[in-house]
């Protein structure tokens, strides 16, 4: 796959993002989550950000960037 500078980016600034604030569950009419839920879930996505960077910087194929996602 064709490394994509601009999606690396756009991966970069969503990893940088906060994620999972009160609001952003108020927003959708849902209750927050707990705090170590929440961290957990941060923790989670910005692994897989993190992977999907190295992924697309090393010419990962399609299919290895869908295995990254469903990891």
């Amino acid at each position: 796959m064709e490394i994509n500078q601009e999606t690396i980016e756009r991966l970069t600034k969503l990893r940088e993002k906060k994620k999972f604030t009160d609001s952003d569950w108020e927003k959708r009419g849902l209750n927050p989550s707990d705090t170590d839920k929440v961290n957990e879930m941060i923790r989670l996505t910005d692994t897989c950000l993190d992977e999907l960077v190295v992924d697309l910087k090393s010419n990962a194929t399609e299919k290895q960037l869908r295995k990254t996602l469903t990891k």
